[in-house]
């Protein structure tokens, strides 16, 4: 376990939300979130929405807000690699000694990540942002822990996977395939392994080139 609340419940997700430039502010919780598809009165196909969590249930642990410190040069003001500044606020007491157990590396290490992306504004920089959550997730979650084997190859499979790949792209998300491994609990590799072969069956268009997944 990463963390824990005194009433057990550990922290197993992590989502990043809107902060002020050099800033990252995370939520965490204790379990990914819960997706449903939904039909639309304005559109013949269904999309994906995830629910929020008190109806997905999700129990919210914290909000982390970590300020990096400044650095202006000729290029203009970035943020360093060097916090400024680290507000923690639980929303249920947590006992000293169990302090030690909240997972402080892997969580500035995404603030880090997440604080970079903005500022550079590249795929790469917001693939390795997205991926830094990851190692937040408990055991039950962790896509290297699933059983042995891959899924079983299905039409429905492909149709979740287009499905999900869809809806991300609809709302301009800048890496779908991370998209649909976030929804379906496994790796990224994984993920755009999918979207090949939904590609291949027909379920989705064929890629545009310099489009990413």
């Amino acid at each position: 376990m990463l963390g824990r609340t005194t009433s057990g419940h550990a922290v197993g997700w992590m989502e990043s939300i809107d902060a002020a430039a050099g800033e990252a502010r995370l939520l965490l919780f204790d379990r990914p979130p819960t997706w449903r598809t939904k039909q639309t009165s304005d559109s013949p196909f269904s999309r994906l929405v995830k629910l929020p969590p008190h109806e997905g249930g999700q129990r919210l642990i914290a909000e982390v807000r970590v300020q990096f410190a400044l650095k202006t040069d000729q290029y203009g003001t970035r943020p360093t690699n060097h916090v400024s500044a680290l507000h923690l606020e639980f929303t249920e007491p947590v006992l000293e000694q169990k302090m030690h157990r909240f997972p402080w590396t892997k969580v500035l290490t995404a603030a880090r990540a997440i604080v970079r992306a903005r500022d550079v504004d590249t795929r790469a920089a917001w693939q390795k942002a997205t991926e830094a959550s990851w190692p937040l997730l408990p055991e039950a979650y962790r896509p290297d822990k699933r059983r042995p084997g891959r899924p079983r190859a299905s039409p429905e499979r492909d149709r979740e996977v287009a499905l999900i790949y869809n809806q991300a792209v609809l709302e301009g998300d800048r890496a779908p395939a991370l998209r649909v491994a976030q929804a379906l609990g496994v790796k990224p590799g994984t993920a755009r392994g999918y979207v090949r072969r939904a590609r291949l069956r027909g379920f989705l268009q064929p890629a545009e080139p310099g489009r990413a997944g």
